[in-house]
């Protein structure tokens, strides 16, 4: 790890900047993915489609964290996706004060039909890599956001 004292901008690598470089991959990703997705769903859309797929019913705070997203981002997505017949809201049958959030049967078919497409962004953007590299790379992502 560089110390900060170190770092001049004469000597500063932009090119390899940790922070630089993961911008420019979600560059990449938002560009393929409207390429080859659409607006159908967004990326973040997805994930909390996923999410709900996967694990549902749950509560809007645990969906957030499920798909590794802000709170309050994850409340927009929410309504728009509610807006859209894609998930649905109940009450908790053992805490009426709660609101349990789950697909809807649009919304399956929504995240099956995006699903091929979503994984062929996904092999778009690891295609310069080996597939040892890609695991990799995975695995070293998932350690620096926590997973």
């Amino acid at each position: 790890m560089r110390s900060p004292a170190a770092a001049s901008v004469e000597t500063y690598d932009l090119p390899s900047a940790p922070g630089h470089l993961v911008r420019r991959a979600q560059q990449a990703h938002v560009e393929l993915w409207g390429r080859m997705v659409g607006s159908t769903v967004t990326s973040p859309q997805f994930a909390v489609l996923c999410t709900l797929r996967r694990h549902s019913p749950l509560d809007q705070t645990r969906l957030s964290a499920l798909a590794g997203l802000d709170t309050s981002t994850c409340q927009g997505i929410v309504a728009r996706l509610q807006r859209k017949g894609l998930l649905q809201r109940a009450r908790d049958p053992g805490d009426g004060r709660r609101w349990l959030l789950s697909l809807t049967r649009a919304g399956t078919r929504t995240l099956g039909a995006a699903l091929p497409a979503v994984l062929a962004v996904g092999d778009r953007l690891l295609e310069p890599l080996s597939k040892e590299e890609s695991a990799e790379l995975l695995r070293l992502l998932a350690k620096v956001v926590g997973d």
